[in-house]
């Protein structure tokens, strides 16, 4: 793939050569290119720029769409900046910030430069780019001028939902053209809702796409499997993976964790480690098991899709339960990524539940039949797809995509106008969320207890909110959260926080040893809370 990567560092500038005045960018090139380094240097490329026309260094802005890949990214940045960055020049701004920034700032300047954006480089989620963007409440409106100058850099653009669409780019446009904002949108499967941005790479099918020829998606989704019955097939399918690096990944935590904990003895007795991602498991954890995962030594990897875009692993093998076109594509990505072996395999399965037959795991997360069924229509004729071909595909999907879902002008007209919007900024971009309840465990930071009491005693109000936002890193490194439920009380399991709070009132439950282990996650005996849950890490 070095190859291919540097012909992309080459066409890169090209493309930005001939770009004239356009300040909306696309790049398309197919996983493992380097996209995240080519954006680096479009965003220095044009912040020099900018700098030498006399104007002050615009923000660099990295948009993120899920907490998996920021990690991975904050990490090439400071590899990148080693030696040229002081302290503050980077900021992350997501729930898992640790809430810092340059060390001779007062404590209440931290909050504020955290909070509107002062840095040089700011890496973020969808969400807090979207609440800058579109949100009307001041706390979201405190980053918004910065937006109207940056260097915006939006990676996985094919994350966001349609009925995001339209509103993003109608403020895209109008933050370009009456600001100086420039943007890139990133994607090796490009949705197309910015259609008259400028391609960096000229005709990426002839010239990067249909050269590849790292996988071959096997389509084995006609004829459906009970969840059980495919576990059985796993499970017999250990000796053959024995010294490769397989990933399974399923929709729903239930199905991982089932799959998972029926892999665990097998996969010992092949040597062949076992590694389990999904929402049932603290981030810190998540993040140290990617990290094994990359040192490239064989492994079995249970997984819910929190793998399927940007985090940069390379498998022998996929197998994947059905889903969207573009999140097939994106796993498949995961697949001989460097190129280095034959091709690699990426098989489709189609999983049932077996409490209800006639159910299939992938309308539990996927409750939108349009995109699924476009899958299955585009697929139908098709017994495998080898990724040379994927791109055709790719383009059809999101076309007839863009004429089927409702792509949000009914939102755009809200925003123009000043009106209430059908839905909150969140609503939209995470669509309806059920509550959940937040289990901290507390055993992995045994000194936490501490510092929740002592920033609980402060006694001004605004200090008390300071502390516990200086902390608020820390919780989130390990907290799982799961659906509420009617047989599901927190009481059972942990304690709350804070300690007199009535129910409606706790913040978040304090988990107690014996229902959380980094192998499986959490599991609280008897509740199924994992019977529908939504697998995805935001």
């Amino acid at each position: 793939m070095d190859g291919v990567r540097t012909r992309a560092r080459v066409a890169l500038f090209a493309g930005l050569s001939s770009a004239g005045t356009s300040r909306v960018h696309t790049m398309t090139l197919p996983t493992g290119t380097g996209k995240t380094l080519l954006a680096v240097s479009w965003a220095l490329t044009l912040r020099e720029y900018i700098r030498r026309g006399g104007a002050p260094p615009p923000l660099v802005l990295i948009v993120l769409p899920f907490l998996a890949v920021i990690d991975q990214t904050v990490d090439e940045y400071q590899k990148l900046f080693a030696n040229q960055m002081q302290a503050g020049d980077l900021i992350t701004y997501h729930s898992l910030s640790d809430g810092t920034f340059a060390p001779d700032l007062e404590d209440k300047s931290q909050e504020f430069f955290l909070d509107s954006w002062q840095s040089n480089v700011v890496i973020t989620t969808f969400d807090q780019f979207l609440f800058a963007l579109l949100s009307p409440k001041t706390r979201h409106q405190m980053r918004f001028h910065h937006l109207a100058d940056a260097v915006i850099v939006m990676d996985e653009v094919q994350a966001f939902p349609c009925r995001l669409w339209d509103p993003l780019r109608q403020a895209l446009d109008t933050l370009t053209s009456m600001g100086s904002t420039r943007v890139l949108a990133m994607s090796a499967t490009q949705p197309g809702f910015l259609p008259d941005a400028h391609e960096l790479f000229e005709r990426p099918e002839e010239n990067f796409f249909s050269q590849m020829g790292r996988y071959r998606l096997v389509l084995r989704h006609r004829e459906p499997l009970l969840l059980s019955r495919f576990i059985e097939e796993c499970v017999q399918r250990v000796g053959e993976w024995k010294g490769k690096r397989v990933l399974l990944t399923l929709n729903t935590r239930r199905s991982a964790k089932a799959l998972r904990d029926a892999l665990a003895q097998p996969a010992a007795t092949a040597e062949l480690p076992l590694e389990f991602l999904s929402a049932d498991v603290t981030p810190a954890d998540r993040l140290r098991s990617i990290r094994r995962i990359k040192d490239g030594q064989p492994c079995l990897v249970v997984s819910t899709q929190c793998v399927e875009a940007g985090v940069d692993i390379d498998m022998d093998l996929v197998v994947r339960d059905f889903a969207p076109l573009d999140s097939l594509i994106q796993i498949a990505g995961r697949c001989n990524r460097n190129g280095a072996r034959d091709r690699g395999l990426v098989e489709i399965v189609l999983l049932e539940d077996d409490a209800s037959p006639s159910r299939r795991l992938s309308d539990y997360v996927y409750d939108d039949r349009i995109q699924l069924d476009l899958t299955h229509s585009i697929l139908a004729p098709l017994v495998t797809v080898d990724e040379e071909a994927i791109f055709p595909l790719t383009r059809r999907y999101f076309a007839e995509l863009s004429q089927r879902k409702d792509t949000g002008e009914e939102v755009t007209t809200a925003w123009l106008r000043w009106k209430e919007p059908p839905a909150c900024v969140r609503k939209l971009l995470r669509g309806t969320e059920r509550r959940q309840i937040a289990f901290v465990i507390v055993g992995q930071d045994p000194s936490l207890r501490i510092d929740l009491a002592a920033a609980c005693s402060q006694l001004d109000p605004w200090d008390r909110r300071r502390a516990m936002q200086r902390l608020a890193g820390r919780i989130a490194q390990i907290t799982v959260s799961v659906y509420e439920r009617d047989n599901l009380d927190p009481s059972d399991y942990a304690h709350p926080f804070p300690d007199e709070a009535r129910r409606d009132d706790v913040w978040f439950w304090l988990l107690r040893d014996g229902f959380y282990t980094p192998q499986r996650g959490i599991a609280l005996a008897g509740t199924g809370h994992g019977d529908d849950s939504w697998g995805m890490i935001l």
